[in-house]
C-alpha cells in the first residue's frame, strides 16, 4: 500500500470509530424516558442526535466505497466469499449471543421484571434453527442484513452505476421509489450507491486531502445540514431527510480532512464493528440501573446522558482488549476478522 492508500485507510479508520461513537449517543437519547422535553438539555440532546444520524449512512457509505473500488463482475465470485466471513457468519454469531443474553437475563428476577425485552422459549427444532438468522432480539443487526443484501446484488448495482450520468439517476431514484412504497432497503441503499458510485467513478478522489478552507467550509455545511434536520423534522418527506442525510456524507468527509491522518489510529480505536455490535447489550442495562437510581427528572437525563454511554464504551474497550489478547479466535468469529 502507497503512502496516500495508507493514510486514506487511517482516515476510514478514525471515520468510522467517530461514527461507532455517534451510534452509541442515538441510542443514549432519553428525551421521552425521562420527560424533560422543552428543556435546554433536551435541546442539547436533539441536536446531538441529528449530529449523530449521519453515522449509519455514512457505514454504508464507505462500505459501498470500499466494495466497489476497483470492482469488475470477475471479482464478484471472490468478494461474496469473503463477506461470508466478514458479514454473514458474524450476523449468526451475534443473533445467538442477543438470545442466550437475554435467555439469561429473563431467569434472573429483579433483572428480569425490568426487561424490556420479552425471550420466546423455542419449541420445535424450526425455532432453534431460526435463531441465528433473527434479528428479535438482536435490531442493531438490521445494519447487515441490509448490507448483505446489496452485496448480493453487487453486480446489478455495478450494472446500474457504470455509467457516471446514468449512475446518479440510479443511486437518487431507487431510494425514491422506496421511500414511495416505504420498503427499507431501497430507501437505506442511496448510501451505499452513493459510495459504490465514488468507489467506481472517483476512487481517486478519496486519497486527496482538501485544504484547511474546503475542509472548514465542508465542516459548516455538515452542522448546517443538520440544523435543518433538527429545524424540519417531522415537517418533511423522508426522501428530502434521506437527501440531506446523503449530503453530510461527503461533508464529514472533508470536513475531517482538517486533521492529520498520517499516524496509525490505535487499537482501541479500530474496533468499530464490535463497538457497534454489542454496544446496546452494555448501554440499556447501565441505562436502566440510573433510571432506577435517579427517577425520571432532568438530573437523571444528564447523568444517563453523559455518563452511561463513557462507561459503555470504557467496557466495549477492556472486553475487546481482554478478547484479542486472550480468545483471538472469538474475537475473528465476532468481528469476521476485521
Amino acid at each position: 500500500m502507497d503512502k496516500a492508500g495508507k493514510t486514506n485507510f487511517h482516515k476510514i479508520t478514525y471515520i468510522q470509530f467517530a461514527l461507532s461513537l455517534m451510534v452509541i449517543m442515538i441510542h443514549t437519547y432519553n428525551v421521552d424516558v425521562y420527560h424533560i422535553d422543552g428543556t435546554v438539555f433536551a435541546y442539547f440532546e436533539r441536536e446531538i442526535s441529528c449530529l449523530s444520524r449521519s453515522a449509519v449512512p455514512t457505514f454504508f457509505a464507505i462500505s459501498g466505497f470500499l466494495f466497489f473500488r476497483n470492482y469488475s463482475i470477475s471479482q464478484t465470485l471472490n468478494k461474496w466469499k469473503r463477506r461470508v466471513f466478514s458479514l454473514f457468519i458474524p450476523f449468526m454469531v451475534w443473533n445467538v449471543l442477543a438470545y442466550l443474553y437475554y435467555f439469561i437475563l429473563s431467569f434472573i428476577p429483579v433483572v428480569s421484571d425490568n426487561m424490556n425485552v420479552k425471550i420466546n422459549i423455542p419449541t420445535t427444532i424450526v425455532d432453534i434453527i431460526s435463531i441465528p438468522f433473527s434479528t428479535e432480539y438482536n435490531n442493531v443487526a438490521w445494519y447487515l442484513v441490509n448490507l448483505m443484501i446489496y452485496v448480493l446484488f453487487a453486480p446489478l448495482i455495478y450494472l446500474l452505476l457504470k455509467n457516471k450520468y446514468s449512475g446518479i439517476i440510479a443511486f437518487l431514484g431507487i431510494p425514491l421509489i422506496g421511500c414511495i412504497i416505504s420498503n427499507n432497503y431501497l430507501i437505506q441503499s442511496m448510501y451505499f450507491m452513493f459510495g459504490a458510485y465514488f468507489g467506481i467513478h472517483f476512487e481517486h478522489l478519496a486519497s486527496k486531502k482538501s485544504p484547511i478552507k474546503i475542509s472548514l467550509t465542508a465542516l459548516c455545511a455538515f452542522l448546517l445540514l443538520s440544523q435543518i434536520l433538527f429545524f424540519l423534522n417531522g415537517s418533511v418527506t423522508d426522501y428530502f431527510s434521506d437527501i440531506i442525510l446523503l449530503l453530510m456524507i461527503p461533508s464529514l468527509w472533508i470536513a475531517v480532512d482538517c486533521f492529520d491522518f498520517k499516524n496509525e489510529p490505535k487499537r482501541w480505536m479500530r474496533i468499530s464493528f464490535y463497538t457497534y455490535m454489542i454496544h446496546s447489550f452494555i448501554l440499556e442495562p447501565i441505562e436502566k440501573v440510573i433510571l432506577i437510581a435517579f427517577g425520571k427528572n432532568l438530573a437523571g437525563s444528564i447523568i444517563d446522558y453523559f455518563v452511561a454511554p463513557a462507561v459503555t464504551f470504557l467496557i466495549i474497550v477492556l472486553s475487546a482488549y481482554f478478547l484479542r489478547t486472550f480468545c483471538k479466535p472469538a474475537w475473528r468469529l465476532l468481528t469476521g476478522s476485521r
